[in-house]
């Protein structure tokens, strides 16, 4: 039980993580880079929940 809730917190914690480091790099970057970070959130956040519900599934 203890290691299914961490594996969502460290789901999660990517989830965050990922979309915010992309949109300060492209922050830095050009409002260009910002249009294609924005059109990849969705499909990194997706990602995401999918790796963290198959590894509650697949975990007892």
């Amino acid at each position: 039980m203890k290691h299914k809730a961490t594996r969502t917190v460290v789901g999660f914690g990517i989830a965050v993580l990922l979309p915010s480091i992309l949109v300060l790099g492209a922050m830095r970057v050009g409002s260009v880079e910002l249009v294609g970070v924005f059109m990849m959130l969705p499909a990194v956040i997706l990602a995401s929940l999918i790796v963290t519900s198959n590894s509650e599934a697949t975990s007892p």
